[in-house]
């Protein structure tokens, strides 16, 4: 991928570059220190993102904007406008019909920059989208498949079962458990709000933010809070997410969560099954904190998480199973896996069946 850095600035130029650089080291990051050396560059050589400012010297930004969208060869160029708070309105003024044109306000916020590209990075894998033949929804289906990550597979201590069923192409779920060397866990599942491209979009960019903020996260705390400075770059006004997030400790005796506009998700813990709590509205761009809960487990012998696909379905078509009763018999888990194979659904299904193998 190619990107154009457009600043007057040589620092806030180098900025950009060093960030993108040390965060993607597969982009290719060109800078302008003008607007007319920028169109320059974008009429000669082919980019697929221009970070501009719009104070830029010569030929201010607003104008390389505008006299991209009017070229034929330069109009499915996406933007990005450094901008005051007070020059947002101006951007209203360029046809967007060709190209998308996004904008982050000044002071320069590294996060929200690398959130803009992180989903521009998903927007375009998933472009094609509507032009698919076979060979290319299976292209699809297998990248958001590669975004899951597992790192309890054939891990000596738990056992896991899942069930990732879409009901399109695409799924609007995603969940990934990940191991960290000093033995905590942590896992999570999302639940994009609708049905079709949108959500699977938001999910495969949402997946891809936590993938990177998990090494660094002590605990569920300093997770979130990296989620929540990517979730202002991705989610669209009005878009909402739903999350689980869970974090058990290397010594199996806390457990922190946090769920928001999930149904609570079950824990067993010395042969209690114990229902977990509900304390978030789902996630929005404008979301600034999570609530996180803390309980003490005796025994901590698995749990089951599952997204809201799997109780509609339970109410309609499913009848008589309970996400919980496979923490009391996990040999139904067969039954219901195959089951759910054979539905036409109405909404994607995801379940997470972690058990201690002691």
């Amino acid at each position: 991928m190619n990107i154009l850095i457009g600043d007057g600035e040589k620092k806030s130029r180098q900025f950009l570059k060093t960030l993108i650089g040390d965060s993607h080291p597969s982009i290719t990051v060109s800078q302008a220190s003008d607007g007319k050396e920028a169109l320059e560059l974008l009429f000669n050589r082919n980019f697929d993102l221009l970070i501009i400012d719009m104070d830029i010297p010569i030929i201010n930004g607003l104008e390389v904007g505008k006299t991209l969208k009017k070229n034929p060869q330069t109009k499915s160029i996406t933007i990005v406008f450094l901008t005051s708070s007070q020059q947002i309105e101006q951007t209203e003024k360029i046809d967007t019909k060709s190209g998308s044109i996004g904008f982050i306000t000044k002071p320069i916020d590294g996060m929200k920059i690398l959130s803009k590209i992180e989903l521009f990075r998903a927007q375009k894998e998933l472009k094609e989208i509507n032009q698919y033949t076979q060979d290319q929804q299976e292209k699809a289906r297998n990248k958001q498949l590669n975004i899951i990550e597992n790192h309890l597979d054939n891990d000596k201590e738990f056992d896991t079962k899942v069930i990732y069923q879409a009901s399109d192409i695409l799924s609007g779920d995603s969940y990934s458990i990940f191991k960290k060397d000093d033995g905590t866990i942590f896992l999570y599942m999302v639940d994009g709000q609708g049905h079709g491209i949108l959500p699977s979009l938001t999910v495969f960019a949402i997946a891809s933010s936590i993938k990177q903020a998990i090494p660094n996260s002590k605990d569920l705390k300093s997770l979130t809070e990296k989620i929540l400075e990517s979730t202002i770059g991705i989610l669209e006004d009005g878009e909402q997410l739903a999350f689980t997030f869970v974090k058990i400790s290397p010594d199996r005796k806390n457990l922190e969560y946090s769920i928001g506009g999930m149904y609570p998700f079950f824990i067993k813990d010395d042969n209690q099954i114990i229902e977990m709590e509900t304390s978030n509205i789902p996630m929005m761009n404008f979301t600034n904190e999570i609530d996180i809960k803390t309980i003490s487990l005796k025994n901590f012998q698995g749990s089951v998480l599952f997204s809201d696909g799997i109780i509609e379905e339970y109410k309609s078509k499913i009848s008589g199973f309970k996400p919980q009763d496979l923490l009391k018999d996990n040999s139904l888990f067969k039954i219901a896996d195959k089951l759910i194979s054979k539905l036409t659904l109405k909404d994607d299904i995801t379940l997470i069946l972690l058990e201690s193998k002691q």
